[in-house]
C-alpha cells in the first residue's frame, strides 16, 4: 500500500531479517525531517533525478552529497539526516539493522585439537 507524505510517496515492498525496502518518488524541492535511527543504517539507491543528502556528524558540522542515476549512500545509525530533491527523484530506500562486530560473547576460546 503506497503511503502518502508531504514530500511524495513510498510503500514498502521488502522486509526480511532485519532488512526493509521502499520504493521512493520524491518531488522536486520534497524533503524529509532531520532524523536519526536508533538501530538501523538508511542507505539510497537513486534510479532517476537528484537527490540531496545532508548529514551532521556527531560534532554537528554539515555535509552534503548529491546523487544521481545509479549513485547510492548510506548513512549509519546515530547519524542525523534529511534529503531534498533537487528534480523529481525515483529512488530505494533501504534499511538494515547494523551489526556490530563486537557482538559475540565468547564462553570458552577455539584452538587445535591434536588429532
Amino acid at each position: 500500500m503506497k503511503i502518502k507524505k508531504a514530500w511524495g510517496e513510498t510503500e514498502k515492498i521488502f522486509e526480511r531479517n532485519g532488512v526493509t525496502n521502499w520504493p521512493i518518488f520524491v518531488n522536486k524541492g520534497g524533503y524529509c525531517s532531520k532524523h536519526k535511527h536508533k538501530t538501523k543504517v538508511n542507505g539510497f539507491y537513486i534510479f532517476s533525478g537528484k537527490l540531496e543528502i545532508t548529514t551532521w556528524d556527531k560534532l554537528g558540522h554539515e555535509h552534503k552529497t548529491v546523487l544521481g542515476r545509479g549513485d547510492s549512500t548510506y548513512i549509519d545509525i546515530e547519524i542525523y539526516h534529511r534529503f531534498l530533491a533537487l528534480t523529481d527523484v525515483t529512488g530505494i530506500e533501504i534499511y538494515y539493522t547494523n551489526v556490530q562486530d563486537d557482538d559475540i560473547v565468547r564462553e570458552s576460546l577455539g584452538g587445535m585439537r591434536e588429532m
